[in-house]
């Protein structure tokens, strides 16, 4: 309970008895880090919240409090978490965010590099002579979108716009990277829709690029034509998804 380190612990308690596997949450405005030994007595799982509505080093001060209280053992979840390359900086062991969507809201174009972090520009910069530009350019063209594409104002619109679904893949391309150096990161789909979409994205992936027409195309067969064949496809993509452990479901 927020504020109430004894009825959290009481509370904590019941749920352990009755079979279940509670991770304690450190809410935004919790200081009680002295209490993370009695709980690492259980298990070394905490969860630290506040990495959406906060500022970076506020965020960052209070991982680094955690870990420190528990004798550097905790194993660390960032609630509304996905900074690049602060995440492979700090002592977190896993994080999910839902940043990948912010795009589909503002209108710019996502693209992971592991080197440079998320690259992003708006659609209407696109067509700029700047090096950003040309390299998410280039990207794209990888992913089966033409310069004819990029002209189409109906391209960046929606669900399945290039904003939407290139911010999924970028968030993907995270979690693999994240997975690659022993860290686990979470896409936290919000809505049904979300998961279609990532489903779709996930399905259609070319290593480093994604097939963005077969993305669209696989989508829209799961919404306008949900027949068995293209929901067995979206069931194995998130079945897929949940066993690379790059989905987190929960609601806003």
């Amino acid at each position: 309970m927020i504020r109430n380190a004894e009825a959290t612990w009481q509370n904590l308690q019941i749920m352990l008895d009755a079979g279940l596997h509670p991770m304690p949450v450190f809410v935004e405005n919790n200081t009680a880090w002295d209490t993370i030994p009695q709980f690492m007595a259980i298990s070394p799982h905490i969860c630290i919240a506040g990495g959406v509505k906060t500022k970076d080093a506020f965020a960052h001060q209070r991982y680094q409090l955690a870990y420190r209280y528990s004798s550097q053992q905790a194993r660390i979840h960032a609630l509304g978490y996905g900074r690049w390359p602060e995440f492979f900086q700090i002592p977190l062991h896993s994080a999910d965010s839902s940043s990948y969507s912010s795009g589909s809201q503002y209108g710019y174009v996502t693209h992971y590099d592991r080197h440079r972090g998320f690259q992003r520009l708006m659609w209407r910069d696109l067509g700029k002579k700047t090096d950003k530009a040309r390299s998410i350019c280039d990207y794209l063209r990888h992913c089966q979108v033409s310069y004819a594409d990029l002209s189409n104002p109906e391209i960046y619109k929606g669900q399945v716009g290039l904003p939407a679904l290139s911010g999924l893949y970028a968030g993907l391309k995270f979690a693999a990277h994240a997975a690659e150096q022993g860290k686990l990161f979470f896409l936290a789909a919000s809505t049904p829709a979300w998961l279609e979409a990532m489903a779709a994205v996930w399905s259609v992936q070319q290593g480093p690029y994604f097939n963005y027409p077969e993305a669209r195309a696989r989508y829209h067969a799961v919404i306008h034509q949900p027949n068995r064949r293209n929901t067995d496809q979206l069931i194995a993509a998130l079945v897929d998804l949940i066993q690379e452990g790059n989905l987190a479901i929960g609601q806003h």
